[in-house]
């Protein structure tokens, strides 16, 4: 009998130490297809000196997690589930490795049904970050270049956000030396083009 109260009293305090759920976020469906990869894609680039470079859409998720509660208390505690979205594009003959991250933190910190999308360059140690509305529109903030059509090498593309990303103080010396990266996205390719201090360093193939 002593057996069985311990056992339920562990039950208890087990089940209480992992908290409770207060809240769900979800990215809408327009938001995830804002995104154009698929699973398996292979996705074609033109490097500095013109070589072809064929990246993989690699680790592809979509899937339910817990995050901390704006309160705090940790993930045991009170928490919010989220459901984001990331993958990798990667080619490991070439060494890249390009993250893509997107995650509805501003439900979580309830300022929003925008979501937040960041892209990393993770040899290059930067990032990038475009926010969408619900309706899976780009949103621009203050001086954040957009073009309504932009040319890349002869072809037009059209809705194009320009993302760039300055070298600083404190970014240790393990990656590799730029001042400023600059990337070009809209929705209906994804990565336009990378560029490394002006110069092409990642451009799609057309």
């Amino acid at each position: 009998m002593k057996l069985k109260i311990l056992i339920y009293i562990t039950i208890l305090v087990v089940a209480s130490s992992c908290g409770k759920e207060v809240g769900r976020c979800d990215l809408s469906e327009a938001q995830i297809n804002a995104i154009p990869y698929k699973k398996g894609q292979v996705i074609s680039f033109l490097d500095s000196l013109g070589n072809v470079i064929d990246l993989n859409v690699t680790n592809y998720k979509l899937a339910w997690r817990k995050t901390e509660s704006p309160e705090g208390g940790g993930l045991h505690e009170d928490h919010i589930t989220i459901r984001d979205f990331s993958f990798r594009l990667k080619s490991e003959l070439n060494n890249i490795d390009i993250l893509f991250y997107m995650a509805p933190y501003a439900c979580v910190n309830d300022q929003g049904d925008y979501c937040s999308l960041y892209i990393d360059l993770m040899y290059y140690r930067c990032s990038f970050f475009i926010g969408f509305d619900i309706e899976g529109n780009m949103l621009t903030y203050g001086t954040v270049p957009f073009f309504d059509s932009l040319e890349i090498k002869g072809k037009v593309y059209y809705g194009v956000m320009e993302c760039i990303h300055n070298r600083g103080v404190g970014v240790d010396n393990t990656s590799p030396p730029y001042e400023t990266m600059q990337l070009f996205y809209n929705k209906e390719y994804g990565i336009l083009q990378i560029k490394k201090d002006g110069e092409n360093y990642l451009m799609l193939k057309n």
